[in-house]
């Protein structure tokens, strides 16, 4: 009972953030509030074990951001995927109901963000791919991030979440965040606020 009385009330903050959103750079740092609570979105980024020197622990960034568990579930049309799919959307609107939206606005959101995962999910590497650790491993410089994905802050960014004097990052899928610039010039700003807001 008494959670129910709370609701949203220790969310609100956050929502307050994502409401106040008003590009790429606002995204960010709010992305990287939400990623101190353990809420992750557009990519994975953590202190892992260096997969070519296993005494040293080093930041790594991953392709992310989809609700569903892997790329293949967005695109393989039979019928039980299909179906996935269809009760995936209906969940993120009914989520997105619990934090006060009306059920039209709902729906139209939550089809917004499976477009927007579904643009992720492109230019994702199937699991298969994601099998082979030599493909799988970029070590670049930190001053290189921005060759990458161009819009975003990247040293602010890593600032934000608390990583700091390190010359280096271990980048899993480059095509994924070089890709990531366009996907997130490609979508309104309302659609990225109803996407992290849904991730919350």
């Amino acid at each position: 009972a008494a959670v129910e009385k709370q609701g949203t009330k220790y969310l609100q903050p956050y929502l307050d953030k994502i409401n106040s959103i008003s590009g790429i750079p606002s995204l960010m740092t709010t992305i990287a509030d939400l990623d101190k609570i353990g809420v992750r979105s557009l990519f994975g980024a953590e202190v892992v074990q260096d997969d070519k020197h296993s005494d040293v622990m080093a930041f790594r960034m991953d392709q992310g951001g989809l609700g569903l568990p892997e790329r293949d579930y967005y695109f393989n049309s039979d019928s039980s995927t299909t179906n996935i799919r269809k009760a995936y959307i209906k969940h993120v609107a009914t989520i997105l109901e619990f934090q006060g939206q009306d059920s039209a606005s709902a729906s139209k959101t939550a089809y917004n963000i499976f477009a927007f995962e579904t643009k992720l999910a492109k230019d994702s590497r199937s699991l298969a791919d994601l099998r082979d650790p030599y493909s799988n491993y970029h070590k670049i410089a930190i001053s290189d991030l921005k060759k990458l994905s161009s819009s975003i802050n990247w040293e602010e960014f890593l600032n934000n979440i608390g990583v700091s004097k390190i010359d280096s990052v271990i980048v899993g899928q480059p095509e994924f965040f070089k890709a990531l610039d366009q996907n997130l010039k490609s979508v309104s700003v309302n659609d990225l606020k109803g996407y992290l807001t849904y991730r919350l």
